[in-house]
């Protein structure tokens, strides 16, 4: 018995309305760091790794989770970097280490564009560090891809008929014989 008091603070309802708080506090700097349209969802989830006192003063701190998924809309892939990246400033005060950014891009004319941010220094990337990480997919017969992904697929399904047609073409020989 002596230990559920501690355990409240990790898992009680003082923890919980403290990650929704914060939740809501990084919800609000995202939505603020696009001024008029641009956004189209936005996803925020934290994870206090440690008791929590005080739900109202609780912010977070090394150790700590942060994940954003944010899907944009933009005119083009620099348009796409620029909302990204105003973002990722407006994280950059964000304390933990432990941070996860997910940005996917709506579609237009049959493209889109992802980004991931894994670490809270790649949140300093200029728009050429971050197109260096930034993955232009196409929208294909096998799905969303990028260019070499669909000539790797397209590839190996080319490979795969000519191997089911030599197999029926051996099928078809040893019925003859």
């Amino acid at each position: 018995f002596s230990a559920a008091p501690l355990a409240l603070e990790y898992f009680g309802p003082s923890h919980e309305l403290a990650e929704r708080r914060v939740e809501t506090e990084i919800y609000e700097k995202v939505l603020n760091s696009l001024p008029g349209e641009g956004l189209e969802m936005l996803n925020v989830s934290a994870a206090i790794q440690r008791p929590v006192q005080n739900a109202e003063t609780a912010s977070l701190q090394a150790g700590d989770y942060l994940t954003v998924s944010v899907t944009l809309s933009a005119s083009d892939e620099a348009d796409f970097l620029a909302k990204a990246a105003n973002i990722n400033a407006a994280l950059a005060d964000v304390k933990t280490s432990n941070i996860s950014v997910y940005y996917t891009s709506a579609e237009k004319d049959g493209t889109k564009w992802e980004l991931q941010v894994y670490d809270r220094l790649q949140l300093d990337d200029t728009a050429d560090q971050m197109k260096t990480r930034l993955r232009t997919l196409h929208n294909t017969e096998y799905g969303w891809m990028t260019d070499e992904e669909a000539a790797f697929q397209e590839e190996n399904h080319e490979s795969a008929l000519e191997q089911q047609a030599s197999n029926y073409e051996a099928q078809l020989e040893e019925q003859r014989v």
